[in-house]
């Protein structure tokens, strides 16, 4: 029919359908966040007194060590000096029972360095290298000895510095005028958008920082799991060189374990490593399966070791090079000033607003309670 309009003719005219929302699909979450316990979460678990500062400090102490070294071979059966690691004779006293590969030695006296001590207390006598391990392994104290003491452990403390993360949002006297598919003011909007992107950041300050006083031209900032964890295997570094394994799982909670740590800890896992925990399924023995006929694909949710328990976080911000094991006990964020909004001067025809917060991140045991695995590939 030749007079037919169609819905292609005087398009200039037609109402528009449009949805009155608008969708944010980047990836704003921060999962690290909420399994430290939130914004705020180690002020509890810290018992922080109520003053605020910039600089936050929390005190450790930790037990009587158990162990040292020789610091000299004991190149006889029959020598009586045990002289250990400089500066540790104060671990031991008179009474301890000692171990030295296989033999076991009785404490008769000490004198700053150097034991003097009853061999062959347990085993058979013999000849130890130059730092042989030493374990303090009992006690065993003459009747009517005389009282005898050890060093007391320092109670040492651990400091942090806080972060200000800042964003300004403007519009113009028409911006706030017109009418918006999706959103009441577009400033509030702004501002509301604002807030996960800052999250975001504060997310991404876990695995990458700087602890640093800051001063009237440097920036004050928070340290985070890469100021506190040494990768290196002095500490609980474990050097992957090459891709994740069981292994270096199991030896993180070993290292971890036999430094005192308990657990259960938290993984944080970039998406490239745990693509590439699925090469630990070539082993039947490692596998635990509660069969679905209707789903395909694996998750992998947790390690279960002989030391503990490994909970696998996924978090697109964490680094590919790291795995950063934490137990979560001693570690959490401190909120200084929360998010909140403040209105800037008005100048001409724009209106502005600032979102500010500052943050702060407290870790204790950095290097025996936590763990980290590093050199992936």
């Amino acid at each position: 029919m030749a007079n037919m309009l169609t819905t292609y003719q005087n398009t200039t005219a037609q109402v528009r359908m449009i949805t009155d929302y608008i969708s944010l699909i980047d990836p704003h979450d921060a999962v690290a966040i909420e399994l430290l316990g939130g914004l705020d979460g180690a002020r509890s678990k810290f018992s922080f007194t109520t003053a605020n500062q910039t600089k936050v400090e929390w005190l450790t102490d930790e037990l009587y060590p158990l162990s040292s070294s020789l610091a000299t071979a004991m190149s006889t059966t029959t020598e009586t000096t045990v002289a250990v690691a400089s500066g540790q004779g104060v671990r031991f006293k008179a009474g301890d029972i000692l171990q030295i590969d296989s033999e076991g030695m009785y404490v008769t006296s000490v004198a700053g360095d150097n034991l003097t001590v009853t061999r062959a207390f347990f085993g058979a006598a013999a000849t130890h290298a130059a730092s042989a391990a030493i374990a303090i392994t009992g006690q065993a104290r003459l009747s009517g000895a005389d009282s005898a003491s050890r060093a007391i452990p320092e109670i040492t403390s651990d400091y942090n510095y806080t972060s200000i993360y800042h964003e300004e949002v403007s519009a113009s006297g028409s911006d706030l005028s017109i009418d918006y598919y999706g959103l009441d003011n577009i400033l509030e909007y702004k501002a509301r958008m604002v807030i996960p992107h800052l999250t975001r950041l504060l997310e991404k300050n876990l695995y990458h920082s700087s602890r640093n006083a800051g001063s009237a031209t440097t920036p004050r900032s928070a340290g985070f799991f890469d100021a506190f964890i040494t990768a290196s295997t002095t500490y609980n570094g474990i050097n992957a060189a090459g891709p994740i394994a069981e292994a270096h799982l199991r030896d993180a909670t070993k290292a971890a374990y036999m430094d005192g740590g308990s657990g259960p800890w938290l993984a944080f896992f970039h998406p490239n490593n745990m693509g590439n925990l699925v090469a630990l399924y070539n082993s039947s023995s490692l596998l635990r399966i509660d069969r679905d006929e209707t789903t395909m694909g694996m998750k992998l949710f947790k390690y279960s070791g002989p030391y503990g328990d490994i909970d696998f976080v996924l978090d697109r911000w964490a680094p590919t090079d790291k795995i950063y094991i934490i137990d979560p006990k001693h570690a959490g964020f401190i909120t200084l000033r929360p998010w909140q909004r403040e209105q800037l001067a008005h100048t001409g025809d724009a209106y502005s607003e600032q979102v500010i917060g500052e943050f702060s991140f407290a870790i204790r045991h950095p290097n025996t309670a936590h763990a980290v695995i590093y050199g992936l590939t």
